[in-house]
């Protein structure tokens, strides 16, 4: 034998197997949003889905809302000022999401597919022309 008492060796595997988790888990969470950092218009998509989102939304703070409470039916649609995406989230109230900006499309999948942690109003719009930017977000409850 290696001289170690069981307890000693079930530690030792419980220490490592402890540490190979928190590793893992590190892997798979979303990224969290750096407040202090340059603006990003969205996280990165995760590799798996998610089961939230949170959309920043600068001085007022914060909102968030549960993957399960998506709808199915939302829209994309471009106009003259942009691209719009309206979402539904139907918890114990519905409230419809409208966000507004450019090089969204892949927003747009990236929320049907629940891998979206979090989306990042702007409080101005200065992005290039091929980055993501989202000039407003708007909630309203729906009857």
């Amino acid at each position: 034998m290696n001289g170690k008492s069981f307890t000693d060796t079930l530690k030792e595997v419980q220490s490592r197997s402890a540490g190979q988790a928190d590793a893992a888990a590190d892997q798979l969470a979303p990224d969290l949003v750096d407040l202090d950092g340059a603006y990003q218009a969205h996280a990165r998509p995760s590799n798996k889905s998610v089961q939230s989102i949170h959309f920043l939304l600068g001085k007022e703070g914060v909102r968030s809302f549960q993957y399960v409470h998506l709808d199915s039916d939302s829209q994309f649609r471009t106009g003259n000022s942009g691209q719009v995406i309206v979402v539904r989230f139907a918890g114990l109230k519905s409230v419809q999401v409208t966000i507004r900006g450019r090089n969204l499309w892949r927003l747009y999948d990236y929320l049907h597919q629940h891998r979206m942690p979090w989306i990042m109003r702007a409080d101005r719009d200065f992005a290039a022309d091929k980055e993501p930017i989202i000039t407003a977000i708007d909630f309203e409850d729906v009857v």
